[in-house]
């Protein structure tokens, strides 16, 4: 019996070391032409450190870039994607935008909820906290809401500060998934006019 368990960890474990490797490998290879893709579409600026980090892309509208960066979360089973960019808010202001859950639910029936913006399968979908209802109603525009409503299944998280704006979301290598995450950082360029 011992010489089972031994044999398994002799070559089990190195083998099962190099198929994680492998997959890893390819799927960053993935990532990478889906990025060398949306820069050509974008005339985004791809970039990285080196061979072994994962890709950047930095997006310019109107005057704003914007940067789309990935890596695995712990785990190695999920994809982290965060699209972030500088923010020039003349007033101290915070915001956070993320997808309500069955207690959050819950506790929008009771009143809970910091801000409802109007859109009823927006508020239905995302639990929206600020200091400031009217501000938010106004940097979060039924255009903005759509957008957030389209990428749901990502799980997104939205920050906005006077200093920043962050989004996080849970991605695999979907092209699909990127593109509205490029649409999406547009958007969130244009809120210094509001």
């Amino acid at each position: 019996m011992m010489d089972v368990i031994e044999k398994i960890f002799i070559w089990g474990i190195p083998l099962l070391v190099i198929f994680v490797a492998l997959r890893a490998r390819g799927a960053h290879r993935d990532l990478n032409s889906v990025f060398k893709r949306l820069a050509q579409e974008t005339g985004g600026k791809l970039s990285r450190s080196d061979e072994i980090r994962y890709p950047i892309l930095t997006v310019n509208h109107q005057g704003r870039e914007f940067v789309i960066t990935n890596g695995l979360a712990t785990g190695g089973e999920v994809w982290v994607t965060k699209l972030s960019l500088d923010n020039h808010l003349d007033q101290p202001f915070q915001l956070r935008i993320q997808p309500t859950d069955p207690i959050e639910e819950f506790s929008k029936k009771l009143g809970f909820q910091d801000v409802e913006l109007g859109n009823a399968d927006f508020d239905k979908q995302y639990l929206v906290k600020t200091q400031d209802a009217s501000r938010a109603k106004t940097l979060v525009d039924r255009e903005l809401q759509q957008l957030l409503v389209d990428i749901r299944p990502l799980q997104p998280e939205l920050w906005i500060t006077e200093k920043y704006i962050a989004l996080s979301t849970q991605m695999q290598h979907d092209l699909d998934g990127y593109r509205k995450l490029v649409k999406l950082g547009r958007k969130l360029c244009e809120l210094r006019n509001k």
